[in-house]
């Protein structure tokens, strides 16, 4: 009985038999399971890397590659087969330093990740844009057996952020240089300047009567031509020198590691030279010229900011002198800038102060002898700055746009003393206006006068409008439109300080001018110097021969008045006669000469 108890039963060895066949078999489909999740996520992650919107590269510890996905084929145009075995260098483009690739071998090789970029180059010649992430594999023991690189083609950011550091650096009309690189170039050229000990020249460059152009042909045809301008500002200068477009028609010119001004001044001179020549804008030809301010470091100043006013003020005093020139900075330029914003502020309150006058000269019948009408002339008194003289105020005012109400109010207090003088004296008493080229060029400038002719019920042919014969040079379609409505509408019209342009006689053959007026610069040289005395007989004979009238400006001794008496000058004017006066005063003039309508001379 014992022994049988010992001994298990044949139906017991059978029963542990099954439980030991279901315990295999159960680790036997655990395993499965097991083997099969792990297929699943292995397949999962060969997808992944096939699939993968980035490039997968694995190579061997020495570098060599053994694995990459259809993207890293898409992106660099390399095929599988073309790589396998192949170093990731096959992708050089030389723009990456040998230094940057040993530290990132000696970074991954030390068991850590390297992020970077790389500027890698295609199969096709194309560069291109990578982020990339490379990471050492490590087996169990810790030993790195493979690196894995993860790159991203970031080539389209890499364009707009280069594209947006253009916009922010470069000026969307020329592609020049803007204000701010212009600025950080500046100051760069100044610390080596300082260094080395060179010079740098710094050049404020502005075209004259830019704002003319825009009123009159449009902006379209302002911006080709501020395109135009910058190349030929480009042409002038070296490599290494930096022109930049500061806004509008202005811009800086930065010549740094200079060693003599006169490579300053050739510079200037081919930057006037080549501005002058004509540009040809969509079927216009057209004439510019540009003036130009220079200063230097260290001379006139170590600080960019200070370079940059003082080149502007220079620039400033090349307006002032005449256009067309370039000038160097002065230690008193400074204080004409100053005083000049000084003006240009009390200038804008000056009509409403009623701080401005009109004084009229007489101008006077050189055969009869007698008074036959004024010029008005503005004139400008402030509290502050005391008389300003129309030659320091009125380029101010045309440069900051003031002219057009100053015209219109000399315009309108003038015809008004014509009508009152006309009343008083005598129906066929006239009066001359000198007009500003600004003035000429703003639209409807023939509507404008003929309003107030016509508010004020004054004759028009009473009314004689002066123009300059520069005024003849700028646009001369639309000048020569201009004046034909003006003398359609019986308005005289003069050409002014004749002689000291550059008006052909053809223009005084094509344009409607009743009157020449002789400028005071030959007058005053007569009778005693021969080339004026020549000039003035040349400029009468060429007047009577086109059936204008001529008025002598300037007269101060009996010795020009014979002359011109003798030349059959028909008008004069000047200080033998009277000076310019006051209307009170002029009217007193007038009363105290003579008691006839026309008034004899003094």
């Amino acid at each position: 009985m014992g022994q049988f108890l010992e001994k298990p039963s044949q139906i017991e060895r059978s029963q542990g038999i099954e439980l030991e066949l279901i315990a295999k078999n159960q680790q036997l489909e655990q395993e499965i399971q097991q083997r099969k999740a792990l297929e699943k996520r292995l397949h999962i992650l060969s997808m992944v890397s096939e699939q993968s919107p980035v490039s997968i590269v694995i190579t061997d510890v020495d570098g060599n590659i053994e694995y990459v996905n259809p993207k890293f084929t898409e992106i660099s145009g390399y095929s599988l087969e073309e790589v396998i075995g192949q170093n990731p260098r096959v992708l050089k483009s030389g723009h990456t330093s040998p230094e940057d690739y040993q530290k990132l071998w000696q970074q991954i090789s030390n068991g850590q990740e390297w992020r970077g970029e790389f500027h890698n180059r295609r199969k096709n010649g194309e560069l291109y844009w990578e982020a990339a992430s490379i990471s050492p594999i490590k087996d169990e023991n810790g030993v790195i057996t493979h690196f894995v690189a993860v790159k991203e083609d970031i080539t389209l950011r890499k364009l707009q952020e280069e594209r947006l550091a253009h916009q922010a650096h470069y000026d969307a009309l020329t592609d020049l240089p803007n204000r701010v690189l212009g600025m950080d170039r500046l100051n760069q050229a100044l610390i080596q300047a300082e260094r080395q000990g060179h010079l740098v020249a710094v050049m404020f460059v502005d075209l004259d009567h830019f704002k003319d152009i825009n009123d009159i042909f449009g902006h379209e045809i302002g911006d080709y031509l501020l395109v135009e301008a910058a190349k030929r500002l480009s042409s002038c200068v070296r490599k290494s020198d930096t022109v930049a477009r500061l806004g509008g028609d202005e811009f800086l010119v930065i010549l740094p590691l200079v060693s003599a001004f006169s490579s300053v001044e050739l510079i200037a001179h081919r930057i006037l030279d080549s501005i002058q020549l004509p540009f040809y804008l969509l079927g216009k030809e057209l004439f510019v010229s540009t003036s130009i301010g220079i200063a230097l470091y260290p001379r006139d100043g170590q600080l960019s900011s200070v370079l940059m006013r003082n080149a502007d003020s220079a620039m400033y005093q090349s307006k002032r002198q005449g256009r067309n020139m370039f000038s160097c900075y002065l230690p008193n330029l400074y204080e004409i800038a100053e005083h000049r914003l000084k003006i240009d502020y009390h200038l804008r309150y000056a009509q409403i102060k009623n701080e401005l006058k009109l004084f009229y000269q007489p101008l006077l019948d050189l055969v009869s002898g007698k008074v036959v009408g004024a010029e008005a002339l503005i004139r400008w008194y402030n509290p502050f700055l005391g008389w300003i003289s129309p030659e320091e105020f009125i380029p101010i005012a045309e440069e900051v746009g003031l002219i057009f109400e100053l015209g219109e109010w000399t315009l309108s207090q003038a015809c008004q003393m014509l009508k009152k003088w006309q009343t008083q004296y005598h129906q066929l008493f006239w009066i001359a206006v000198n007009v500003s080229p600004r003035q000429l060029h703003r639209p409807n400038f023939a509507t404008m006068v003929c309003q107030i002719l016509e508010y004020l019920q004054v004759s028009s042919h009473c009314l004689e409008i002066e123009i300059t014969e520069g005024c003849l040079m700028e646009d001369t379609a639309y000048i020569q439109q201009l004046l034909q409505q003006l003398n359609e509408a019986q308005i005289h019209l003069s050409i002014d300080d004749f002689g000291t342009g550059f008006a052909s006689l053809n223009y005084l053959h094509r344009f409607p001018f009743k009157t020449l007026k002789i400028d005071r610069s030959f007058i005053a040289e007569i009778p005693h110097k021969a080339d004026s005395v020549a000039l003035v007989k040349t400029i009468i004979a060429i007047a009577k021969g086109l059936d204008m009238k001529i008025v002598a400006e300037g007269v101060e001794t009996e010795e020009q008045l014979k002359f011109l008496q003798q030349e059959q000058c028909d008008y004069a004017q000047g200080y033998l006669f009277c000076k310019p006066v006051s209307a009170e005063d002029f009217e007193t003039y007038l009363t105290t000469s003579s008691d006839t309508p026309f008034y004899q001379m003094p």
